[in-house]
């Protein structure tokens, strides 16, 4: 920020830092809604048992060996978030992905702002040497270095975004994708899932954590 939003028009830098603030703090807020809801199955008459917990558990549950616990509708354990994403708190990782995805959108369109005035314009990049106590040179550098850190982790993001919506359109959760994957792999082209059926597990067996 510090290089990106100096580099806009007076007039509007202080919406640039009211959008950037409220995108981060919705960031952070999300994150920890999601790290701290437990999406643990609570367990039921769901035909379904886990060997590990000895307990039974809901369709569409699974075991993560990380968090030792069976998950309601398992899609993935994020090491980022250090914690199962399933039904309890799928929405909000969704919610945190697209609010991290608009907050980096706009990381890069001011950054590509800055770094087109910094070498567009001398004399831009000598209007703000003398407060921050740089030179042109370090200001390019800056810029061009918060640009492309800012499209690779955005490009990241944006693809494990897009992955989930794709995902959600199908009503597939990551899990049920990487299993119909190695099916595929290992030869089996039976489809595990009706079309349009709601999300399940692709097999019993994978339910139990085994």
């Amino acid at each position: 920020m510090q290089v990106s939003v100096p580099a806009l028009p007076e007039g509007l830098r202080a919406t640039a830092l009211g959008l950037l603030g409220a995108s981060a703090a919705a960031v952070v807020a999300l994150n920890l809604y999601v790290s701290c809801v437990d999406p643990r199955d609570v367990g039921g008459q769901g035909g379904f048992y886990c060997y590990t917990c000895e307990a039974e558990v809901l369709q569409g549950s699974k075991h993560c060996r990380v968090c030792n616990k069976c998950v309601a509708e398992f899609d993935h354990h994020c090491k980022w978030l250090n914690t199962c994403i399933g039904a309890l708190n799928y929405h909000g990782f969704l919610a945190l992905l697209v609010f991290l995805t608009a907050h980096l959108s706009l990381e890069v369109a001011l950054a590509a702002y800055a770094v087109a005035r910094f070498f567009g314009s001398q004399e831009a990049s000598v209007e703000l040497e003398g407060p921050q106590d740089r030179t042109p040179t370090t200001h390019r550098a800056a810029a061009v270095t918060l640009l492309v850190v800012s499209l690779l982790v955005l490009y990241a993001v944006g693809e494990l975004l897009l992955f989930h919506l794709v995902l959600n359109q199908k009503q597939l959760t990551t899990y049920q994708f990487i299993m119909a994957a190695k099916d595929l792999e290992a030869g089996d082209l039976e489809c595990h899932m009706p079309c349009g059926s709601p999300k399940q597990p692709a097999a019993k067996i994978h339910t139990t954590g085994l």
